[in-house]
């Protein structure tokens, strides 16, 4: 008889931290799941210790890749041999609560929802965030939501794994989750997703070879070969293809995202870009959300349409007073 819920746990380089994971999956007062390890080729101890659970626990099983084919081919391929007629997708540096299994599966018994969403955790190296969801409103538009939404992972979710049924797997890894939840998303309506109000993973942001880590390490020419809105370029075309409510309000939520979490982001890192391209981007996506930026953000943008030397200024000194503000507060509270 097959399980009720499969666990997909992508696995590379990622040794310090996998046991806490994998623990987590242990001490689950829901016990009919299973518990699919999927090795990416990882060159540390992690195939060793997948191992030492499968031997450990006959729920835990584990497939060995003899090349490294990056996340969202580790997530197809447990979505390929997993049994069981719901999902739960769970990073292998994170952790789940004791109960996140019993609370979800409780709720989808409930309401026969599609996906339930739970709240979680931000863990920091010396503090933690909570993140609390606010549920869809009765007849408000699913998809406006989901945009909207800062948080737009696969994890902390349950899904029936039909909705992952002939999804186009993404190219990259940087938000791979989002592009995936689109497809997923813009396929349901508001009656098709429930929340719980119970905290039931844990982010754990204390993971220096993190993919937004690796991100920030490399060097791009252009932001059309930066990945966060390289992402985003490919959730537009999406959604422009395939989704039939696509209009003025979801364009607009798009174009902030993609100036807010991409674009700007990358000025305030690497400061590459042309006047052409800045004409492009102010007149067809910043007029049209700039209402929606803050002030800080705003002003990135404005600065590098009138003056691309002014905003490159702008942002050396936006980045240095950050930098300053971070000394300070490790100097005051850092030590103890």
């Amino acid at each position: 008889m097959n399980p009720v819920v499969s666990i997909i746990v992508p696995v590379y380089k990622i040794e310090q931290y996998l046991r806490k994971c994998l623990d987590s999956v242990l001490s689950q007062t829901f016990p009919d799941y299973e518990c699919i390890l999927v090795d990416d080729n990882s060159p540390d101890n992690c195939p060793i210790i997948c191992d030492e659970y499968v031997e450990r626990d006959s729920r835990f099983r584990v497939i060995h890749k003899k090349h490294n084919e990056g996340l969202p081919m580790a997530r197809k391929s447990g979505l390929d041999v997993a049994t069981s007629d719901f999902v739960m997708h769970l990073d292998s540096d994170d952790w789940i609560e004791p109960n996140a299994l019993e609370v979800l599966l409780k709720k989808q018994k409930e309401t026969d929802a599609d996906i339930i969403i739970g709240n979680f955790y931000i863990v920091f190296p010396r503090n933690v965030q909570k993140v609390q969801y606010k549920p869809v409103k009765d007849h408000e538009n699913l998809m406006e939501w989901f945009l909207y939404c800062d948080h737009k992972y696969l994890w902390g979710k349950l899904y029936r794994k039909i909705l992952f049924n002939d999804y186009v797997i993404p190219e990259n890894n940087i938000l791979e989750d989002a592009i995936v939840n689109v497809q997923i998303f813009s396929k349901l309506t508001y009656n098709q997703v429930k929340f719980v109000d119970t905290f039931i993973y844990n982010y754990n942001k204390d993971n220096a070879n993190g993919l937004i880590v690796q991100l920030e390490n490399k060097k791009y020419s252009s932001y059309t070969e930066y990945p966060i809105a390289n992402a985003f370029s490919q959730i537009e075309k999406y959604l422009k293809a395939y989704y039939t409510n696509y209009d003025s309000t979801v364009y607009t939520i798009l174009s902030y995202h993609f100036l807010n979490n991409g674009i700007i982001s990358y000025l305030l890192a690497y400061n590459r870009i042309t006047k052409d391209e800045i004409q492009f981007l102010y007149m067809y996506y910043y007029k049209r959300c700039f209402h929606l930026l803050k002030r800080k953000r705003r002003i990135v943008l404005t600065l590098y349409y009138y003056s691309i030397l002014f905003g490159k200024v702008y942002c050396y000194t936006y980045n240095l007073a950050l930098k300053m503000r971070g000394l300070v507060m490790f100097y005051l509270f850092g030590r103890a």
